[in-house]
């Protein structure tokens, strides 16, 4: 029998699961680049090239910044880890991606009506590939080192919770202000309770309590809860443009409360707070419960209102989510439901969904919702190969 040469040569050295992941980010970041897609002829004196590095003095904004460098962060981190070779070498080609990726979707937006080609975006975005490989590299031996109870637990568990708190954490800047302090804790003192949010903060600590039970036992889970909910508390009194409420306030301290005393110790404790995060995502959806006869459209454009929007709104939405519907296929899993039922379940539920935004004043019907669902059970899945390093 004939042996194709590249199963029998190159592919002991690929790792398909990683290769898929790059090919994936990298058609995301073409997407993201280069929409709405609106090119037309420029002549650029001295040609492009030369226009786009005459940008280097040029500054962006924190969220601009913060936007270019998580864009392009995992890429380095799959890139890294698509091909078994020396450190060095795998290091060398995800940065090199990296960069060539940024420098020819900027070379390519300055003729791209309605964007803006600067060295400060391809700077932004090598630091991201930079800072992906270095976790990448760091962490893929460390899965054979760690604790078999982390090693089970599954990455996908870490990657939900990272996503929690880039939601809640956003826009990451810690200030030193008495002013700001007072301020953020100022809405405490005049109570405004909303009950959408109260069972929304409620149920989001209690998916938290099941995760950090999956990691560290049932043991640490009901201390690691309470200083997860002070943690996350505190931080946001001490971050800019960030402030606390009495329903995240109240929503942290009940969910404490409700599995310190009785869900740790219930047995179908995975099923009741997947039903219970289920008709949170309803209630979130559908409110405030206003309805009118016509729709409004439906926007069948991938990530249109990420791209449309500001970074001040589009990255804590982004991360919201990816949380959600992570932790909506995480959950359903874990209460046994299978990979192909669960995604076709969730599929289901969010294009419902999303339909029926069509006809709320207030919401956007896209099916950005879908894309990203179908994108975290993607994710999901490639985190396998992280549990199983040795796997191909």
């Amino acid at each position: 029998m004939r042996i194709s040469p590249i199963s029998n040569g190159l592919w002991p050295f690929l790792r398909p699961r990683f290769i898929l992941a790059t090919a994936g980010l990298t058609a995301i970041i073409v997407y993201g680049s280069l929409y709405p897609f609106d090119f037309c002829p420029i002549d650029y004196p001295g040609g492009p090239v030369r226009a786009l590095l005459s940008t280097w003095p040029e500054r962006t904004t924190f969220g601009d910044l913060l936007a270019n460098i998580l864009l392009y962060l995992p890429l380095g981190f799959c890139a890294v880890q698509s091909f078994r070779a020396a450190r060095w070498l795998r290091a060398a080609a995800a940065i090199t991606l990296g960069i060539a990726l940024s420098g020819s979707m900027e070379l390519l937006q300055l003729y791209d009506q309605g964007r803006w080609a600067t060295m400060s975006d391809v700077r932004s975005n090598a630091l991201g590939a930079l800072l992906g490989t270095i976790a990448g590299l760091v962490t893929e031996p460390m899965w054979r080192r760690l604790p078999r109870f982390v090693v089970h637990a599954e990455p996908f568990v870490v990657i939900l919770l990272a996503c929690w708190a880039g939601y809640r954490l956003f826009p990451y800047a810690p200030v030193i202000d008495l002013h700001k302090y007072w301020h953020a804790v100022q809405p405490l003192l005049k109570p405004q309770l909303s009950a959408v949010a109260l069972c929304r903060y409620t149920v989001c600590w209690l998916v938290i309590a099941l995760m950090l039970e999956q990691l560290f036992g049932a043991a640490v889970a009901r201390p690691a809860l309470l200083l997860a909910v002070a943690a996350i508390l505190c931080a946001r009194i001490l971050i800019d443009q960030a402030a606390l409420s009495t329903s995240d306030v109240a929503g942290g301290i009940l969910a404490t409360l409700l599995w310190s005393v009785c869900l740790s110790r219930t047995a179908a404790r995975v099923q009741w707070i997947c039903g219970l995060f289920v008709l949170s995502l309803l209630v979130q959806g559908l409110n405030p419960f206003h309805f009118s006869a016509r729709s409004h459209g439906y926007v069948w454009i991938p990530f249109y209102g990420l791209l449309e929007g500001e970074p001040q709104i589009a990255i804590p939405s982004f991360f919201e989510k990816a949380f959600n519907y992570g932790t909506l296929l995480w959950l359903l899993g874990r209460a046994g439901l299978g990979r192909a039922a669960a995604i076709a379940a969730c599929s289901a539920l969010v294009m419902v969904l999303s339909l029926v935004h069509s006809y709320m004043p207030e919401r956007t019907a896209e099916v950005t919702d879908l894309a990203l669902l179908l994108s975290m059970a993607l994710v999901m899945r490639l985190t396998r190969d992280l549990a199983a390093p040795t796997a191909g």
